[in-house]
């Protein structure tokens, strides 16, 4: 009676540890503790303007230096605080079923999140996937689209795909220059290149 009761018992917890296994590989990705733009103490969020405004600054003097003809190298550090900044407190969602967008970084990985209405529900969305480069260019790689715990249609991940590779290339279009690298890590993001 009792190695039966034991069995199971042992039986019980396989199935709850596959159980839980299924269940967390279905979770979206998450970001983190990222702290709202508008929920920041003001000289906070001074600070980080001026940051975005001096990153800004390092685009357009590469963009400087190309047309002047110059071939020298750049690198362009992105904090995971400034991607934050710009799309809190920068980026107009008024025109897009989103809001309350956050992002984070880790290697090799960058989660973007926020809340999406989509056919009159509204639910958290996460976008997954890293960055490469292509022909000179950044282009974005969906790992995956979830709205909740549910994966998006494969044809919806392309479009974001896109769409993120098109708004990331037409931001360093004041830096003309050939992209050679692109690295995320934890919190950061760094793309590097020559300009022409």
């Amino acid at each position: 009676m009792k190695r039966s009761a034991g069995c199971v018992l042992v039986l019980l917890l396989l199935v709850g540890a596959a159980l839980f296994g299924v269940w967390r590989a279905r979770q979206a990705p998450t970001v983190g503790d990222v702290v709202p733009f508008a929920q920041l103490p003001a000289p906070e969020k001074q600070r980080r303007r001026e940051e975005v405004r001096a990153l800004e600054s390092q685009v357009k003097e590469i963009g400087r230096s190309a047309r002047q003809g110059e071939k020298k190298p750049f690198a362009i550090v992105l904090s995971e605080d400034q991607l934050n900044t710009v799309l809190q407190d920068r980026l107009d969602t008024s025109k897009f079923p989103i809001r309350d967008v956050r992002a984070g970084m880790q290697p090799n990985r960058l989660v973007v999140q926020g809340q999406v209405k989509y056919q009159g529900i509204e639910g958290p969305a996460t976008l997954a996937g890293n960055l490469e480069v292509e022909a000179g260019r950044l282009r974005f790689v969906a790992e995956s689209l979830q709205f909740g715990m549910i994966p998006a249609p494969s044809k919806w991940k392309t479009k974001v795909e896109t769409q993120i590779s098109e708004k990331l290339n037409e931001a360093l279009a004041n830096a003309p220059g050939r992209i050679e690298k692109v690295a995320l890590e934890q919190g950061k993001l760094t793309i590097s290149g020559v300009t022409d």
